[in-house]
């Protein structure tokens, strides 16, 4: 039975994660990758596409390329449209769709100014997402769109009208003056978040899978957490609200309200910030293949990068596609240098210190170092740590650990 639920689990995500947008912001805290990668003139990414949020983010540092890829050709559609949209437009209108989530003149705007500056397949993509855009569908935002997008509606409704005054809290700590008032207003949302009801719907495999959730990452959840799924969420929920300042807490406000503000908004969408922008998106190249096929790519034209982001995608890989995992790891190691760093999250608490090999069947086909998603070949190239104070400051504040490899041989 378990296997079968398995096996619907992985089929349900994997017909998800390819057929439309799953990401339409990305949640991973780019402040501190920053602080972990040191990015400047010298630095050759590869990266995790996501939304493409972050990749422009690390332009503001003027790295000398940024390569983006993602099994996922939305995902990079909508990285095609930021990039164009940047090039041709004004700050006004550009912050208009991406930080208050729509322009009512999207559909003019992309025919007239952006469709022709991108590929035919990104082009058509974006062409279905126009009513996301221009604020003509029910939800009005861009951002309460997508697989994750969707759960974020699913929530705002919930509350609005089954919990108006947990509704009006939620809206509330965003602005809370500081940790004291956070915590006061936390304590009061709280209860009125969990029951048995709203236990039952984060445990299931299909609000799992629209957040991005594959059946690995489930798997590591309920092995690492007390009460599993729900203690996870819970845990990491009450950390974010009530120990971390919410003043700059853009990830949040997106998720609780559908937009951005001029003050509570990634760098990338900052007035200050766009014309610096302009020059610098022709260093971005998208692609849509496999993290490894790309490096093996660029490996034939004697392109070497120094640093490397995975996100958290190789808690998709080590259990379903060992090979795969192991590809990427040696794909790494044959295109980098000493001194190249490997940015990756976990859901997981650990992604290096000791995991057993009962706790993992791909570690125990390889060798017993100490990890369950980096074998053991790699540990001989690359000194991996948990960079667990930095993680606690991760305004996203979902995953588990996250972890800094850095090659030394």
């Amino acid at each position: 039975m378990k296997t079968i639920l398995k096996a619907s689990y992985d089929a349900w995500f994997n017909s998800i994660h390819r057929t439309g947008l799953m990401y339409n912001t990305c949640w991973e805290d780019p402040r501190i990758d920053r602080k972990l990668l040191q990015i400047n003139g010298e630095s050759r990414i590869a990266m995790i596409t996501s939304a493409g949020c972050n990749a422009l983010d690390y332009l503001l540092d003027e790295p000398a390329s940024i390569d983006c890829t993602d099994i996922n050709p939305w995902q990079g559609a909508l990285l095609e449209l930021k990039i164009s949209a940047i090039k041709a437009l004004e700050h006004r209108d550009f912050f208009k769709i991406f930080g208050e989530g729509s322009h009512p003149d999207f559909e003019e705007i992309f025919h007239g100014a952006l469709k022709q500056m991108m590929s035919p397949e990104a082009g058509k993509m974006v062409h279905s997402m126009i009513p996301w855009l221009s604020g003509k569908s029910e939800q009005r935002s861009f951002y309460f769109h997508s697989t994750a997008g969707d759960v974020a509606w699913g929530v705002q409704r919930y509350l609005r009208l089954l919990k108006p005054r947990a509704h009006r809290n939620a809206q509330a700590i965003l602005d809370a003056a500081d940790l004291s008032e956070q915590r006061s207003l936390y304590d009061e949302l709280e209860p009125a978040l969990w029951n048995t009801f709203s236990r039952w719907v984060v445990r299931q495999p299909y609000v799992l899978s629209k957040l991005g959730v594959p059946h690995a990452q489930r798997a590591l959840i309920i092995r690492d957490f007390p009460n599993g799924v729900n203690g996870y969420i819970e845990q990491r929920l009450r950390h974010v609200f009530t120990e971390l300042p919410l003043h700059d807490n853009y990830f949040w406000r997106l998720y609780l309200t559908g937009k951005y503000t001029a003050e509570c908004c990634p760098n990338y969408l900052k007035v200050e910030n766009f014309p610096r922008l302009k020059p610098l998106v022709e260093r971005i190249r998208i692609h849509t293949l496999y993290f490894s096929e790309l490096l093996e790519l660029c490996a034939q034209k004697q392109q070497v990068f120094n640093q490397f982001i995975l996100l958290d995608h190789q808690d998709w890989l080590y259990e379903n596609t060992p090979r795969e995992l192991d590809r990427e790891w040696r794909s790494m190691i044959k295109n980098s240098d000493v001194g190249a760093r490997v940015l990756l999250r976990s859901a997981g608490l650990e992604t290096h210190p000791a995991a057993t090999p009962e706790k993992n069947r791909y570690l125990s086909e390889r060798a017993t170092d100490g990890s369950h998603l980096i074998p053991h070949y790699a540990h001989t190239h690359f000194d991996v740590s948990s960079e667990q104070k930095l993680h606690e400051l991760d305004r996203v504040g979902t995953y588990g650990c996250t972890t800094l490899g850095v090659r030394v041989r």
